[in-house]
C-alpha cells in the first residue's frame, strides 16, 4: 500500500503545484507560467448570443450586384436604361431599350454571372428582365457574412483586452460569446455591438468641381455637418 500512497501523494502535490498560478497571484521563477483557463462556471462572467441579420446582408449583396451590372453593361449595345433592386425583395430589375435585346442580355448574364445570377423567365416582359441570385450563391454569401461577423466580434473583444474569451458559431446565423470574469454587461454589449461597416459607393462625377466646392463651403459656413460625416472630413 505504501507505493500506492506515495503515488497519490506525489500526484496531489504536483496538481497543487500546477494550480498555484491559477488561483494565486504569487510570482516566482520556480512556479509554472501557464494558468488554467477558467470558464463561466468557475469564474462567472457574461454569456451573450447574437443573431446575424442575413436578410439585410442578402439585400446589401443585391444592391452591390445591381450597381456592378449597371457599370459593366453601360457600354454594351444592349445596355439597359436602368438596373435597380426590387424594393420589396432581392431581385434585380433591368429595363430594356429594345425588346429584341432580351435574349442577348440573357446570354450575356449567363456567360458572365453563371452560378451567381439567374433570370426569372416567367417575369420577363417586353421591356423588363428580372434576375435573382442563385440559391447556392445566397448560401455562400450568408456563410461569408456570419464568418465575417464572427471575426469582427473577435477583433473587437481582443482590442479591448478581454482575457480568455470564447467566441463560437451556433447553427447557421448565431454567435455565442462567453466573457469569463467580466462583470459589466453594459460594457460588454457596447464592445460587441459597436457599429462598423465599410462600404464602397459609386461617385457621381457629372457634377462640376466648382459646384462641389460651393456645397462644402456652404456646409462650413453654416456649421452643419451631414449625418455620417465628421467635421474633419468635410473640411478636407
Amino acid at each position: 500500500w505504501r507505493p500506492k500512497a506515495l503515488s497519490i501523494a506525489a500526484i496531489t502535490l504536483l496538481s497543487l503545484y500546477l494550480l498555484v498560478p491559477t488561483f494565486s497571484s504569487l510570482e516566482s521563477p520556480l512556479l509554472p507560467k501557464k494558468k488554467i483557463n477558467l470558464g463561466l462556471d468557475l469564474r462567472g462572467g457574461i454569456y451573450v448570443e447574437m443573431e446575424v441579420e442575413l436578410g439585410e446582408a442578402t439585400k446589401t449583396r443585391a444592391d452591390i450586384l445591381s450597381t456592378e451590372l449597371g457599370r459593366f453593361l453601360k457600354d454594351e449595345p444592349f445596355a439597359p436604361t436602368s438596373v435597380d433592386r426590387e424594393s420589396a425583395g432581392t431581385g434585380i430589375q433591368l429595363t430594356l431599350k429594345d425588346p429584341d435585346h432580351a435574349e442577348t442580355l440573357s446570354r450575356w448574364l449567363d456567360d458572365n454571372y453563371r452560378g451567381v445570377l439567374q433570370e426569372v423567365r416567367e417575369r420577363r416582359t417586353e421591356t423588363e428582365v428580372l434576375v435573382e441570385m442563385t440559391e447556392s450563391y445566397i448560401e455562400q454569401n450568408r456563410d461569408l457574412t456570419v464568418r465575417q461577423a464572427l471575426e469582427t466580434v473577435r477583433n473587437r473583444i481582443d482590442r479591448y483586452g478581454v482575457t480568455e474569451p470564447s467566441i463560437v458559431r451556433l447553427g447557421s446565423n448565431r454567435i455565442a460569446i462567453e466573457l469569463p470574469g467580466m462583470g459589466d454587461p453594459e460594457r460588454a454589449l457596447k464592445i460587441i455591438k459597436s457599429a462598423g461597416r465599410l462600404e464602397f459607393k459609386m461617385v457621381d462625377e457629372s457634377l462640376p468641381d466648382a459646384t462641389v466646392r460651393q456645397w462644402v463651403a456652404e456646409v462650413r459656413e453654416g456649421g452643419q455637418v451631414p449625418e455620417g460625416f465628421s467635421e474633419e472630413i468635410v473640411r478636407e
